[in-house]
């Protein structure tokens, strides 16, 4: 990567950026991290009983797992839209889940255009293929800024901005293991605290890398 145009990032002023942009707004972050979790919670209830009911046949994983893909589709854009907004002081709330349903075909194009280069690179090795889904991970927050991009650009893009922040972005997610082990002690319940936490840290990178970058 070209080092003149390498961004340092300050893992511990982001997440006190993370801890200000949240201020007031926890009561409507709790319903989303909620709302989610009840979902979620359905989708695994369901594949559980297939299971139990014999019925896990590789047709009936086939369609849990689209069944899963949809759900995701029509939700999982919302999520960090509403993250997005607090991450840059904008009015929102719980509805803002649902604000994103119009981009079920493009998040499913790119989610399993994801899912296959990611794949691919893991034939090499694990490594490769961990390092090419670092590269993607910022497909859904660069979709949600540019709603009638193609799905092959907003890969490209994902890339281009990821370049030369790979590691640092894998150390910052790596930094919250603490917040994760504190969530499971308390049986979950930490979780509607980091949660919010994690996502609006993570919205902060991407939008500082975006304000850095030409590439978007």
């Amino acid at each position: 990567y070209d080092l003149l145009r390498r961004i340092i990032i300050d893992r511990k002023k982001l997440k006190e950026k993370a801890k200000q942009d949240l201020n007031g707004k926890y009561s409507e972050a709790i319903k989303v991290v909620l709302i989610m979790g009840i979902i979620n919670f359905e989708i695994t209830f369901f594949i559980s009983l297939l299971e139990t009911l014999g019925l896990n046949a590789p047709s009936s994983s086939i369609f849990t797992s689209f069944s899963s893909l949809i759900v995701s589709a029509l939700l999982e854009l919302g999520n960090l839209s509403f993250y997005l907004k607090i991450s840059r002081n904008k009015d929102t709330s719980y509805k803002e889940l649902f604000s994103k349903t119009k981009l079920f075909m493009p998040y499913i194009a790119i989610t399993v255009l994801t899912a296959v280069f990611v794949m691919l690179w893991s034939i090499l090795f694990i490594i490769p293929g961990i390092i090419a889904a670092v590269g993607y991970s910022m497909v859904n927050y660069i979709i949600i800024d540019n709603p009638n991009m193609e799905a092959m650009e907003v890969l490209k893009q994902s890339k281009k901005l990821m370049n030369g922040h790979k590691w640092e972005f894998f150390c910052l997610q790596l930094s919250f293991i603490g917040w994760h082990l504190l969530a499971a002690c308390t049986f979950g319940l930490l979780y509607f605290y980091v949660i919010p936490y994690i996502n609006v840290t993570t919205a902060n990178y991407y939008n500082y890398l975006k304000d850095n970058s030409e590439n978007i």
